[in-house]
């Protein structure tokens, strides 16, 4: 059996900030960083319940994922496209529904717990920690939704939040964390365990957004 080829159905993109032309072939030849630059374009716009790039032929909401096998990325549209337009993709799982499918009955792990207590009692001996500061597994609010984080507290004169991340997640979920703490001025800070350097092409999408990002803003 020959190589498989990466979907293209969906031929070309536009990108509705300048009405300029994507193509699935321009799509292929992004370095990492342009792409993920399109990713994360397309989570914040539909957070926002808008569209950052459209099909060109149907004008319906589409973003980029990575085919699972080659990893090569390609257009596809949103769920709930016209199932008339001739460069239809299907309808994809919401974010929901494979976070449901990933994490289904799994309740939190010995590790992640432990790691969190590790963590706060590790900020409650440290100087620069302002006293009963510390706070685990409550909610914040802000601007009418909240997070949980795992572990927030005051330090070095900076509000922090910690989030424990053992396992992939999807960048919808990455860039809606990074927003809502950005917006509450809080500084996020992203832990994982055994951690180790990948290759940029070979590295889960999910996981670039997390790895990459400046917890201290600085």
């Amino acid at each position: 059996m020959g190589k498989r080829q990466p979907l293209r159905t969906l031929k070309r993109a536009v990108r509705l900030s300048d009405m300029s032309v994507v193509t699935s072939d321009q799509l292929l030849g992004l370095d990492p960083d342009a792409y993920h630059e399109i990713r994360r374009q397309v989570t914040r716009a539909r957070i926002d319940g808008s569209a950052a790039f459209v099909c060109e032929h149907c004008g319906f909401a589409v973003y980029a994922p990575r085919e699972p096998k080659s990893r090569l990325p390609f257009w596809r549209h949103h769920k709930g496209a016209p199932h008339n337009c001739p460069w239809w993709t299907g309808n994809p799982r919401t974010t929901d529904e494979v976070s449901g499918l990933q994490f289904d009955g799994i309740q939190e792990s010995f590790l992640h717990k432990q790691l969190k207590q590790t963590v706060a009692e590790l900020l409650r001996i440290d100087p620069l920690t302002e006293p009963n500061s510390v706070i685990v597994d409550e909610y914040l609010a802000h601007e009418g939704n909240r997070r949980r984080p795992d572990i927030r507290a005051q330090y070095d004169g900076r509000p922090i939040a910690i989030e424990i991340q053992l396992a992939t997640t999807q960048i919808p979920i990455i860039v809606a964390r990074e927003d809502f703490y950005r917006r509450e001025g809080r500084h996020l800070i992203w832990l994982t365990w055994n951690f180790f350097q990948n290759e940029r092409d070979r590295l889960l999408t999910a996981c670039v957004s997390a790895c990459n990002f400046d917890p201290l803003g600085g």
